[in-house]
């Protein structure tokens, strides 16, 4: 494990008590999100860097009992605080992994990653790993911020744990360097409200 990676673990370990109490959370800006990830009951889904569960009753709502959420994330005081919220959803999997470095056993039909894109040491390996591996033909990958990215990046520049130099570029600029890889980006919203790329494995 890296040492940023260590220190990212610490950060979100020591930031989980009060996680929710520092989060916005906008119903209506999620629910754009989650329709662009085109969600549909019975999938499977991958929150990646869940926190505290933020998405997990609005993904709950698409994919329904039929449906199945692995939550995973590095932290695992994060992860303790979703799992005690939501005790009532039981096709929900706590994961506490390091999708950069720990081999999942599963595949899905959308990937969530949502507001947790910049702290990815190896950014672009791993989304080549996790569309070649983990997704579905069919399946979609979505990152997403219900921001700006120029909000984003000043929330991170003024922030004094490892997050500071974390940020996010021009969404043309992302999509071309991923589409460079040979991935296949089909949606793609950069303005003042939102920052959304999504990948579809063809």
């Amino acid at each position: 494990m890296s040492c940023g990676k260590q220190t990212n673990r610490e950060f979100f370990n020591e930031m989980a008590e009060n996680w929710d109490k520092i989060t916005d959370v906008n119903p209506a800006r999620i629910s754009h999100i989650l329709d662009i990830a085109d969600l549909k009951p019975g999938d499977r889904v991958l929150d990646v860097g869940t926190g505290t569960g933020v998405l997990i009753p609005y993904l709950e709502e698409r994919i329904g009992e039929t449906g199945h959420i692995d939550a995973a994330d590095i932290s695992e005081e994060m992860l303790k605080r979703a799992a005690a919220k939501y005790p009532q959803y039981l096709n929900v999997d706590y994961l506490n992994i390091d999708v950069e470095e720990d081999t999942i056993d599963a595949t899905y039909d959308c990937m969530m990653l949502y507001c947790m894109y910049p702290h990815l040491d190896r950014p672009f390996d791993t989304l080549e790993w996790l569309v070649k591996l983990n997704l579905n033909p069919g399946g979609r990958l979505v990152i997403a911020f219900p921001e700006s990215k120029e909000s984003i990046n000043g929330i991170h520049r003024h922030n004094d744990g490892s997050v500071h130099s974390d940020h996010l570029i021009d969404g043309k600029v992302f999509a071309s360097q991923l589409e460079s890889l040979g991935l296949t980006v089909d949606y793609l919203e950069d303005n003042g409200e939102y920052y959304i790329v999504r990948i579809v494995k063809c």
